[in-house]
């Protein structure tokens, strides 16, 4: 969810403020992609090496599906 937010509410921040690229248009948004690369290297081993829940395969697929989505 946290992406999600983090998509809508910087895409729109790049574009108008900064006058920057899109980040939220194109095949493959950088904007989504990075936060996600780092939920897949960093969060999730640092949760699996303390214990915690990680997140599954499928966990993340629903995680890029919403960030893409939203």
């Amino acid at each position: 969810m946290l992406l999600v937010v983090v998509v809508n509410v910087g895409a729109p921040y790049a574009k108008y403020i900064l006058n920057s690229s899109l980040l939220a248009c194109d095949y493959l948004p950088m904007g989504v992609f990075l936060p996600f690369l780092f939920v897949v290297t960093l969060v999730n081993p640092l949760a699996e090496a303390a214990c915690l829940r990680a997140l599954s395969p499928n966990d993340l697929a629903v995680v890029f599906t919403m960030s893409l989505v939203g």
